[in-house]
């Protein structure tokens, strides 16, 4: 069906960029004044408007090539169907969706009651994304919903209300009901005064709710956020923590104190994973990634994590010593960091990084890491980066000296961040793949 682009509706928040992209409208319009045609745009007919759902960058191509109709699939519906559509639009075709349009269509779907705002779930299926962006776009309000559970916990257990009751009223297990009031007792004990009431004699506890192995009450390890505390929460057969979601078999679980008798032999055989990764703070990146970086950032204005002998080939403007306490300044301009490899130093420098970038202070950074997809930290930057390389085999870094030597146990993968990713893919695209 040809209809007239003046009888399309474009302000009913059905637009789920984060913003259209102008180089891709020009180019169209520059095809459409060739003669080249394109697939139809999507609407729905409401009987007084229609409402455009899918084709904002072909509708703009039209608008600009000066052309008053185009093709389109012209539905029977309301403008709230054509939000719906608008979710999905992309999630297998057309121009990928970036991080921007991911968190803009989680934002109208909530707005619009498609979806609460912790269903990572029923994210996932309105805005047909991965169980990753699902959880990622879900997890403030997941911790504003577990937090208010936790505070209703408290209230009924004030009430004189039994841990077995609790459970019951709240729709949650009773080891973790014991959990959080011991945990609430042992932190905030002005709220919490009096003992943890015991389940009544006779009830079933053993039938109704098995008794994992871990008590939910001891501070235990996770090897994936590499912290001990105390947030676990008890499901199925495995406890998911608090902090990063990650889940553990119950006979799995350790304890800190578990944890502080393992012998030294077994410490080191654990320590080859990333999450434990010692690190060499002093490994140097090699000139033909740097080289690259540089092309797409135009110029370093900082390097947070380097040394006078690093920065001879990264040439940054100003750049962090392990003596400046670069994680305590400001971080400005455009960004390259390859952060210290520990575990406890990594997670501090890309959290810093992330938090610069939402203050809008880094303009645009390129971080090499570790691909520790595993790992809390490496999901928690990975979700505001808009490209990000996975080199083929291992980067083996410089020494001291400028000679290579240094190879890491696994795989490294390159950041990016910012709105030149054509150039960033175009740079890195022959040292590995491209996400």
């Amino acid at each position: 069906m040809i209809i007239s682009l003046a009888s399309i509706r474009l302000d009913g928040g059905t637009q789920m960029r984060a913003e259209l992209r102008q180089d891709r409208i020009i180019d169209y319009a520059e095809h459409l004044k060739d003669g080249a045609t394109f697939p139809p745009v999507v609407v729905f007919d409401d009987g007084e408007s229609q409402w455009l759902a899918d084709g904002f960058h072909r509708h703009a191509a039209f608008k600009l090539a000066e052309m008053e109709e185009l093709p389109a699939i012209v539905h029977a519906g309301t403008k709230l169907d054509a939000i719906r559509l608008a979710l999905k639009a992309n999630a297998t075709n057309g121009e990928p969706r970036t991080g921007g349009d991911m968190r803009r269509a989680y934002v109208a779907a909530v707005n619009n009651g498609l979806c609460q705002p912790d269903d990572a779930k029923g994210i996932k299926e309105m805005l047909a994304c991965s169980d990753r962006w699902a959880r990622t776009l879900t997890k403030d309000a997941r911790g504003v919903a577990k937090s208010e559970r936790d505070a209703r916990i408290v209230e009924l257990a004030g009430q004189g209300l039994s841990q077995r009751e609790i459970a019951g009223e709240v729709g949650v297990t009773q080891p973790l009901v014991s959990g959080i009031l011991d945990d609430k007792k042992r932190n905030c004990s002005e709220i919490y005064q009096t003992e943890p009431s015991e389940p009544d004699a006779g009830d079933d506890y053993e039938d109704e709710f098995p008794r994992p192995t871990y008590d939910g009450k001891s501070k235990a390890w996770c090897k994936y956020c590499y912290t001990g505390h105390y947030d676990w929460q008890f499901e199925g057969e495995a406890w998911i923590c608090g902090r990063c979601e990650h889940s553990t078999a119950d006979e799995f679980m350790q304890a800190e104190d578990e944890r502080e008798e393992e012998s030294n032999e077994e410490q080191t055989s654990k320590n080859v994973h990333v999450s434990n990764n010692s690190g060499n703070n002093e490994w140097y990146t090699p000139p033909r990634i740097i080289d690259r970086a540089r092309a797409v950032l135009g110029n370093f204005d900082l390097d947070p994590a380097s040394s006078e002998k690093a920065n001879e080939i990264v040439m940054a403007e100003r750049f962090y010593t392990v003596d400046d306490d670069g994680l305590a300044k400001d971080w400005v301009g455009k960004v390259w960091m390859n952060p210290p490899y520990s575990a406890n130093l990594v997670n501090l420098f890309t959290e810093k990084l992330r938090l610069e970038l939402k203050a809008g202070r880094v303009s645009e950074a390129i971080v090499l890491v570790n691909n520790a997809t595993e790992t809390s930290w490496f999901q928690e930057l990975a979700s505001l980066a808009a490209a990000i390389c996975f080199p083929r085999g291992r980067i083996k870094y410089l020494n001291s000296n400028g000679e290579p030597a240094n190879t890491p146990l696994q795989g490294q993968s390159l950041l990016y961040f910012g709105g030149n990713t054509s150039s960033f893919e175009i740079e890195f695209c022959d040292i590995g793949f491209i996400l």
